[in-house]
């Protein structure tokens, strides 16, 4: 938006009338006012608040000038929501969400009952029933927080992912204390879910504990790949966090021979802007293993790692000859070494600019 829509002329003169704020959802002190406004869409979200601080409209995603002022100048009324239920008849709500969270169809019994000609949900259905019970729980919030936790602690591997996930959404304070202590549960599907929700929740205070699980070469490895992913959504949000010890456990557990682990890991310290061990990558250069497909693309661990060494460098290794680099082909991972045999005692660590720069530059 700040590329394409907000510099368009229209755009700023339409603009002009309004007093311009932006807020970053995922930061604590922000909460209770998004919670307050609950704009339409994802990100980015826009929310048309009057000057007594009533909402009048709102409306959301990436849009072009045109589309953009079209939305502006009439904006979805927000519609008032029905009053939650208190007591007993809420307390039962709850529960009846919690329990939607059950395998997808031809799952289990369910397939026992589609053999014997009994009717069952269709895949449709039961989407469609997940993420209602998703949503009104998100609605419910505080509410709700004791059932989810105790849904995570003793539910089923499934159960325990979906209350992971709202409580996640929710970034209910109150849940944080509790989130902590499941991190060591004993069972592992426990573990891996209260990770995913700590990512969910992108607050940096989350961050020793899930370095304790990576750091922990007896944890179960859904565990360390879930700790990865939670410490890279944590630094995106932060847009990019400096933490050494963090950025050592990350390149640490890379040293454990499993592609996918190696990836996660890597994405994470695309986010962490601190130095690391330069030549400890050199070695996950060479795994040409897929980390992750996405959609039809494989993404190796070798590309990821030449990605991160590039980053650390400042993005300057971009040519070979005068010729772009393009795909990791063992020719450039060899001028890649080359290049570090060469300058290593040139590199001194730029903690403004975030990566490592020639001594003499």
């Amino acid at each position: 938006m700040e590329r394409v829509t907000f510099p368009d002329a229209k755009v700023r003169e339409a603009l002009a009338k309004y007093v311009a704020g932006k807020i970053n959802v995922d930061r604590e002190e922000n909460r209770a006012l998004c919670e307050r406004y609950k704009p339409k869409g994802g990100i980015p979200a826009y929310a048309i608040v009057d000057p007594e601080g009533t909402l009048r409209g709102h409306f959301g995603g990436f849009l072009e000038p045109a589309p953009f002022l079209k939305a502006l100048a009439k904006p979805e009324r927000p519609e008032p929501m029905a009053a939650l239920p208190a007591g007993p008849e809420l307390d039962a709500r709850i529960k009846k969400n919690i329990r939607t969270f059950k395998p997808a169809p031809g799952q289990g019994v369910s397939r026992v009952l589609e053999w014997l000609g009994g009717r069952t949900q269709t895949i449709e259905e039961w989407v469609k029933e997940q993420n209602a019970a998703l949503n009104d729980l998100r609605r419910i919030g505080k509410p709700a927080v004791p059932a989810l936790l105790h849904a995570v602690e003793h539910g089923s591997a499934r159960t325990a992912d979906r209350c992971a996930t709202v409580l996640g959404w929710m970034k209910a304070p109150e849940a944080k204390k509790p989130l902590a202590a499941l991190l060591t549960h004993k069972r592992t599907h426990v573990r891996v879910a209260t990770a995913r929700s700590m990512g969910l929740y992108h607050e940096r205070a989350f961050l020793p504990a899930l370095r304790a699980r990576l750091e922990d070469r007896k944890e179960a490895l859904p565990v360390h790949m879930e700790a990865a992913r939670a410490i890279a959504r944590i630094a995106r949000s932060y847009g990019g966090i400096d933490d050494l010890a963090v950025a050592k456990a990350l390149l640490d557990a890379t040293r454990i021979d499993n592609a996918r682990l190696r990836w996660e890991c890597l994405q994470a310290l695309l986010s962490i802007d601190s130095p690391v061990d330069l030549p400890a990558l050199f070695p996950l250069m060479e795994d040409r293993r897929v980390g992750i497909m996405v959609g039809s693309a494989k993404q190796t661990v070798s590309a990821n790692a030449c990605w991160v060494f590039m980053g650390l460098c400042g993005h300057r290794l971009v040519r070979i000859d005068g010729a772009e680099l393009k795909g990791y082909t063992p020719r450039v991972i060899s001028f890649l070494k080359s290049w570090y045999q060469r300058e290593k005692g040139n590199l001194v660590w730029d903690p403004e600019r975030k990566h490592f720069r020639l001594r003499k530059s």
